[in-house]
Protein backbone atom coordinates (compact mmCIF):
# COMPACT_ATOMS: atom_id res chain seq x y z
CA UNK A 1 0.00 0.00 0.00
CA UNK A 2 0.89 3.55 -0.18
CA UNK A 3 2.14 3.64 3.47
CA UNK A 4 4.54 1.08 2.83
CA UNK A 5 6.09 2.20 -0.87
CA UNK A 6 6.67 5.69 1.10
CA UNK A 7 8.69 4.60 3.62
CA UNK A 8 11.10 1.81 1.55
CA UNK A 9 11.27 4.93 -0.72
CA UNK A 10 12.48 6.47 2.32
CA UNK A 11 14.50 3.90 3.29
CA UNK A 12 16.07 3.73 -0.32
CA UNK A 13 17.14 7.36 -0.36
CA UNK A 14 18.91 7.27 3.06
CA UNK A 15 20.53 4.14 2.19
CA UNK A 16 22.05 5.88 -0.92
CA UNK A 17 23.02 8.73 1.45
CA UNK A 18 25.13 6.64 4.20
CA UNK A 19 25.56 3.42 2.37
CA UNK A 20 24.97 -0.21 3.09
CA UNK A 21 24.90 0.10 6.62
CA UNK A 22 21.66 2.64 6.32
CA UNK A 23 18.55 0.65 5.36
CA UNK A 24 18.42 -1.84 8.59
CA UNK A 25 20.02 0.93 10.92
CA UNK A 26 17.17 3.05 9.82
CA UNK A 27 14.42 1.03 10.18
CA UNK A 28 13.40 1.98 13.33
CA UNK A 29 13.71 5.45 12.50
CA UNK A 30 11.87 5.91 9.76
CA UNK A 31 8.90 4.11 11.19
CA UNK A 32 8.72 6.36 14.70
CA UNK A 33 8.87 9.79 12.62
CA UNK A 34 5.70 10.72 11.68
CA UNK A 35 7.52 12.76 8.72
CA UNK A 36 10.93 12.53 7.64
CA UNK A 37 12.35 15.87 5.47
CA UNK A 38 13.74 14.38 2.34
CA UNK A 39 17.30 13.52 2.85
CA UNK A 40 19.74 14.65 0.12
CA UNK A 41 20.61 12.43 -2.38
CA UNK A 42 24.38 11.55 -3.68
CA UNK A 43 24.87 14.26 -5.68
CA UNK A 44 26.75 17.22 -4.52
CA UNK A 45 23.82 19.99 -2.96
CA UNK A 46 24.59 23.78 -1.97
CA UNK A 47 22.63 25.09 0.94
CA UNK A 48 21.87 28.28 0.38
CA UNK A 49 21.72 30.96 3.09
CA UNK A 50 18.62 31.82 3.08
CA UNK A 51 17.19 28.26 4.15
CA UNK A 52 16.80 27.65 7.64
CA UNK A 53 18.98 25.00 9.56
CA UNK A 54 15.84 22.84 10.21
CA UNK A 55 15.03 22.69 6.37
CA UNK A 56 18.18 20.36 6.62
CA UNK A 57 18.62 18.73 10.16
CA UNK A 58 14.53 17.65 10.29
CA UNK A 59 13.50 19.27 14.12
CA UNK A 60 12.38 15.46 15.11
CA UNK A 61 16.07 14.61 15.18
CA UNK A 62 17.58 17.95 16.64
CA UNK A 63 17.24 21.10 17.46
CA UNK A 64 19.48 23.14 15.44
CA UNK A 65 20.75 26.54 14.67
CA UNK A 66 22.91 28.36 11.55
CA UNK A 67 26.07 29.61 13.73
CA UNK A 68 27.35 31.12 10.00
CA UNK A 69 23.97 33.13 9.23
CA UNK A 70 24.08 34.23 13.14
CA UNK A 71 27.45 35.92 12.52
CA UNK A 72 26.67 37.48 9.25
CA UNK A 73 22.98 38.94 10.87
CA UNK A 74 25.53 40.55 13.25
CA UNK A 75 26.78 43.23 10.62
CA UNK A 76 30.45 42.67 11.75
CA UNK A 77 29.47 43.74 15.64
CA UNK A 78 30.43 40.67 16.83
CA UNK A 79 32.37 41.11 20.17
CA UNK A 80 35.08 38.32 20.77
CA UNK A 81 35.68 37.49 24.33
CA UNK A 82 38.94 35.48 23.54
CA UNK A 83 40.54 38.58 22.44
CA UNK A 84 42.81 39.05 25.55
CA UNK A 85 43.29 35.30 25.41
CA UNK A 86 46.27 34.05 23.20
CA UNK A 87 45.99 30.80 24.70
CA UNK A 88 43.01 30.27 22.07
CA UNK A 89 44.83 31.08 18.94
CA UNK A 90 46.44 27.55 18.71
CA UNK A 91 42.88 26.28 19.31
CA UNK A 92 41.26 28.20 16.41
CA UNK A 93 44.09 26.97 14.67
CA UNK A 94 43.84 23.40 15.00
CA UNK A 95 40.14 23.51 14.24
CA UNK A 96 40.82 25.37 10.79
CA UNK A 97 44.14 22.45 10.27
CA UNK A 98 41.45 19.58 11.33
CA UNK A 99 38.83 20.72 8.72
CA UNK A 100 41.44 22.13 5.52
CA UNK A 101 41.57 17.88 4.95
CA UNK A 102 40.20 16.14 2.62
CA UNK A 103 38.59 13.52 5.18
CA UNK A 104 39.61 14.63 8.26
CA UNK A 105 37.55 15.75 11.60
CA UNK A 106 37.47 17.17 15.00
CA UNK A 107 36.31 16.52 18.99
CA UNK A 108 36.07 19.24 20.71
CA UNK A 109 37.06 18.31 24.31
CA UNK A 110 35.82 20.44 27.25
CA UNK A 111 34.20 20.36 30.45
CA UNK A 112 30.27 21.95 30.62
CA UNK A 113 30.47 25.54 31.18
CA UNK A 114 33.21 26.51 30.04
CA UNK A 115 31.40 27.63 26.67
CA UNK A 116 32.56 25.37 23.83
CA UNK A 117 29.87 27.12 21.51
CA UNK A 118 31.04 29.94 22.41
CA UNK A 119 34.16 28.79 21.02
CA UNK A 120 32.86 27.74 17.63
CA UNK A 121 30.57 30.81 17.46
CA UNK A 122 34.22 32.97 17.59
CA UNK A 123 35.76 30.38 14.94
CA UNK A 124 32.62 30.85 12.67
CA UNK A 125 33.37 35.01 13.23
CA UNK A 126 37.26 34.66 12.55
CA UNK A 127 35.84 33.27 9.30
CA UNK A 128 33.53 35.83 8.44
CA UNK A 129 36.10 38.25 9.06
CA UNK A 130 38.87 36.70 6.36
CA UNK A 131 40.31 34.52 8.27
CA UNK A 132 40.85 31.17 7.66
CA UNK A 133 40.13 31.49 4.23
CA UNK A 134 39.45 28.22 2.90
CA UNK A 135 36.65 27.86 4.89
CA UNK A 136 34.70 31.07 3.71
CA UNK A 137 32.50 28.87 2.08
CA UNK A 138 31.99 26.57 4.96
CA UNK A 139 28.44 26.81 7.01
CA UNK A 140 28.66 25.83 10.81
CA UNK A 141 24.99 23.94 11.75
CA UNK A 142 24.96 23.59 15.41
CA UNK A 143 22.95 20.63 16.53
CA UNK A 144 21.46 20.43 19.85
CA UNK A 145 21.73 16.25 20.76
CA UNK A 146 22.84 16.60 24.58
CA UNK A 147 19.85 14.92 26.23
CA UNK A 148 19.77 11.85 24.00
CA UNK A 149 19.23 8.75 25.51
CA UNK A 150 21.24 5.48 24.62
CA UNK A 151 18.45 3.55 23.76
CA UNK A 152 17.65 6.56 20.46
CA UNK A 153 21.28 7.26 20.49
CA UNK A 154 22.07 5.27 17.24
CA UNK A 155 19.50 5.91 15.05
CA UNK A 156 19.55 9.77 16.24
CA UNK A 157 23.01 9.29 14.97
CA UNK A 158 22.30 8.08 11.58
CA UNK A 159 19.29 9.89 11.13
CA UNK A 160 21.35 13.29 11.60
CA UNK A 161 24.27 12.46 9.24
CA UNK A 162 21.75 11.37 6.59
CA UNK A 163 20.29 14.64 6.21
CA UNK A 164 23.54 16.88 5.62
CA UNK A 165 25.38 13.82 4.11
CA UNK A 166 25.97 15.64 0.45
CA UNK A 167 25.77 19.17 1.74
CA UNK A 168 29.71 19.49 1.28
CA UNK A 169 29.94 22.97 2.61
CA UNK A 170 28.50 21.74 5.80
CA UNK A 171 30.02 21.55 8.69
CA UNK A 172 28.02 19.60 11.28
CA UNK A 173 28.66 20.51 14.83
CA UNK A 174 27.24 17.96 17.44
CA UNK A 175 26.45 18.97 20.59
CA UNK A 176 26.53 16.17 23.13
CA UNK A 177 28.85 13.47 20.75
CA UNK A 178 29.08 11.32 23.94
CA UNK A 179 25.92 11.17 24.46
CA UNK A 180 25.10 10.23 20.37
CA UNK A 181 27.81 7.53 20.87
CA UNK A 182 26.67 5.66 24.00
CA UNK A 183 24.86 2.88 22.96
CA UNK A 184 22.20 0.40 24.48
CA UNK A 185 23.42 -2.01 26.81
CA UNK A 186 26.86 -0.19 27.51
CA UNK A 187 27.90 -0.61 23.83
CA UNK A 188 29.10 2.53 21.66
CA UNK A 189 28.20 3.87 18.14
CA UNK A 190 31.86 4.30 17.13
CA UNK A 191 31.57 1.71 14.30
CA UNK A 192 28.14 3.14 12.57
CA UNK A 193 30.11 6.28 12.98
CA UNK A 194 33.56 5.23 11.24
CA UNK A 195 31.46 4.01 8.69
CA UNK A 196 29.32 6.94 8.12
CA UNK A 197 32.31 9.31 7.41
CA UNK A 198 34.27 7.83 4.54
CA UNK A 199 30.39 8.50 2.81
CA UNK A 200 29.70 12.40 4.03
CA UNK A 201 30.82 14.95 2.05
CA UNK A 202 30.36 17.65 4.79
CA UNK A 203 32.43 17.80 8.18
CA UNK A 204 31.44 17.29 11.30
CA UNK A 205 32.74 18.72 14.56
CA UNK A 206 31.76 16.67 17.55
CA UNK A 207 31.80 18.49 21.40
CA UNK A 208 32.39 16.35 24.08
CA UNK A 209 33.51 15.79 27.66
CA UNK A 210 36.79 14.80 28.72
CA UNK A 211 34.99 11.80 29.87
CA UNK A 212 32.97 10.83 27.27
CA UNK A 213 35.99 11.53 25.02
CA UNK A 214 38.14 9.87 26.86
CA UNK A 215 36.28 6.17 27.37
CA UNK A 216 34.94 6.54 24.03
CA UNK A 217 36.91 7.98 21.27
CA UNK A 218 40.44 8.23 22.44
CA UNK A 219 41.72 4.78 22.59
CA UNK A 220 40.71 3.65 19.00
CA UNK A 221 43.05 4.24 16.29
CA UNK A 222 40.72 4.49 13.44
CA UNK A 223 39.01 7.50 15.39
CA UNK A 224 42.19 8.70 15.90
CA UNK A 225 43.51 8.95 11.98
CA UNK A 226 40.43 10.80 10.89
CA UNK A 227 38.97 12.97 13.95
CA UNK A 228 41.19 15.43 15.12
CA UNK A 229 41.06 16.00 18.83
CA UNK A 230 41.41 19.66 20.07
CA UNK A 231 41.31 19.95 24.18
CA UNK A 232 40.21 23.16 25.82
CA UNK A 233 39.97 24.46 28.75
CA UNK A 234 38.38 27.47 30.56
CA UNK A 235 39.35 30.53 29.16
CA UNK A 236 40.92 33.49 31.74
Amino acid sequence: DLERAEQALQRKVIDHCIGGIAADDFEKSVLNLARLSTPPDTASHSYSAQVDSNALVPPEVARSEDLTAEIKATSGQHESPYAKDSRYERHFDALAKALHRDRNHAVLVGERGIGLQTFLTEFVARIDKGDFTFLSNKRFIFAHCRHTLPDESRDRLLMLLSSVASYAEVVLCIDGFGSMLRGAGGGTNVGALLSAIPRLSCKLVGIASPVDYREILAGDPEVSEIVAPIILSEPD
